[in-house]
């Protein structure tokens, strides 16, 4: 990634960061919104991701604020919108894996605000997991191995910072309405 590139990100963040010291009760989507896109996202496009699995990943990434943005200095890219996917990994899935459904252009990071476009990409990744999972390590992902993975990468799933993304995934899980 250029320099300009970089700048831009960490404006973007910087800007996003001032945002969200005033949050519009408008950016957060209630329980129920979030349940609806879930749903009506799995059920269109990946029926085997769980939209349970969503709306947990939902509360844990974003606290369902839709504008919510984290820069990841160590990657030098952006985890953006509902399911914090980050800005490389959306344009990834859909340039290089095909995961075209919802767009007709490769996304942008703007485009990552939008809900319905966030996970969208959130659960394509899901279903990438599970796909990389079948083919390079036989079998069904299981449920921790995917939460795990979709925070470190399929490399990361065991290390220790994954394990308390997973367990504030049982936590968030537990409590959905």
């Amino acid at each position: 990634m250029n320099q300009i590139a970089k700048l831009t990100l960490v404006i973007a963040g910087l800007v996003a960061a001032v945002k969200a010291t005033t949050v519009a009760a408008s950016e957060i989507l209630t329980q129920s919104q979030v349940a609806n896109l879930a749903r009506s996202v799995t059920s269109q496009y990946f029926q085997n991701v769980d939209p349970d699995m969503i709306r947990a990943m939902v509360e844990i990434e974003s606290s369902r604020n839709k504008n919510a943005f984290r820069y990841e200095w160590h990657i030098s890219d952006a985890s953006t919108g509902l399911m914090q996917v980050l800005a490389g990994t959306a344009k990834w899935l859909y340039d290089d894996m095909g995961y075209r459904g919802i767009m007709s252009k490769s996304p942008t990071m703007a485009d990552m605000f939008e809900p319905r476009i966030s996970v969208y990409f959130g659960a394509a990744y899901i279903d990438w997991l599970q796909k990389y999972h079948r083919s390079k390590k036989g079998g069904e992902a299981s449920e921790e191995w995917l939460v795990r993975a979709y925070n470190g990468g399929p490399g990361g799933a065991g290390n220790g910072q994954t394990a308390h993304h997973w367990s504030k995934y049982q936590t968030a899980k537990a409590g959905l309405a």
